[in-house]
């Protein structure tokens, strides 16, 4: 299973000046940003190569803006905003089959935000419909789960789900695991502040290491899922103290810098930020854990 989003590197304003400070194995990796106003750097940093495939539609077919995508063995999975279900073939980029389920049916979904790939099986997230709807590969439905709340997105782990609750409370966080019937077994993050601004819908990435990650913009922080709980793996700093309020606008408008996205490759952590000006993108290595240009 692997997710991961395309971006064009020749438009997004990268930074510099970023360090990494290792602490100790207790607590999380401080990711200080300092000097970012401004600053640029090449993507020939730490971009060795790119490749890329062009998506070749069938005729008559339409792609909107893409919610997400998958990938897995030889199969791309894109779920893009008109609620269809594509698939291409990632070495060609040829389109082999795409489906549009809209419904109530157990077979359909209502509003797909969301969706991850594992061992043969498609999993859709339907937020409206609390469910999540089960294809194989072919994109022929399998079965739907039902889940006991409204979740944002998805990650597979072993015996079930990671879900994002996007209306926290303090009886059931924002990390949610689910097991594979849909049912909520354990919850992380808890928290009383009232969610009213989302910023980023897409909270989990894994890395190239097969790792789970939850990134919470609201804070600036990164979770890894490790022994079935969240650990704080990292901390985004840039420069500003620690916020606290009841709504996560209040949070959001008051700090200086949030982190929207994580990326994790096997080298590098690309995560972008959003500032009261505009989006750009900081880069760390992991491997000398010092600079990331």
């Amino acid at each position: 299973m692997r997710r991961f989003l395309a971006i064009s590197l020749l438009l997004i304003p990268f930074l510099v000046g970023c360090t990494v400070q290792r602490q100790s194995s207790e607590t999380a990796t401080i990711l200080s940003v300092s000097g970012y106003e401004g600053n640029m750097f090449s993507d020939t940093v730490f971009v060795q190569s790119v490749d890329s495939v062009p998506i070749l539609l069938d005729k008559g077919c339409i792609l909107s803006n893409i919610s997400d995508m998958c990938m897995s063995d030889h199969s791309l999975f894109v779920l893009d905003a008109s609620s269809s279900i594509f698939r291409f073939n990632s070495q060609t980029g040829k389109q082999e089959k795409s489906i549009r389920k809209v419904g109530h049916a157990k077979d359909e979904y209502i509003m797909p935000v969301a969706m991850t790939c594992s061992n043969g099986m498609l999993y859709v997230l339907d937020l409206q419909g609390r469910k999540i709807v089960c294809y194989d590969y072919n994109l022929n439905y399998l079965k739907t789960i039902l889940l006991e709340f409204s979740a944002m997105d998805i990650a597979k782990v072993k015996g079930g789900f990671l879900l994002f609750n996007p209306s926290p409370s303090e009886d059931l966080g924002m990390v949610v695991l689910a097991d594979s019937l849909g049912k909520s077994k354990n919850s992380f993050l808890q928290t009383d502040m009232v969610w009213d601004q989302m910023m980023w819908t897409k909270c989990f990435s894994e890395a190239a290491d097969g790792k789970i990650y939850y990134t919470d913009p609201s804070s600036n922080r990164i979770y890894l899922w490790e022994n079935n709980a969240m650990r704080e793996a990292y901390t985004s700093d840039f420069g500003q103290e620690e916020k606290e309020g009841r709504k996560s606008s209040d949070i959001i408008k008051s700090l200086k810098a949030n982190t929207l996205y994580t990326l994790f490759s096997s080298n590098y952590i690309i995560a972008q930020f959003t500032t009261q000006k505009f989006v750009s993108t900081f880069v760390y290595n992991m491997n000398d854990g010092t600079r990331c240009a």
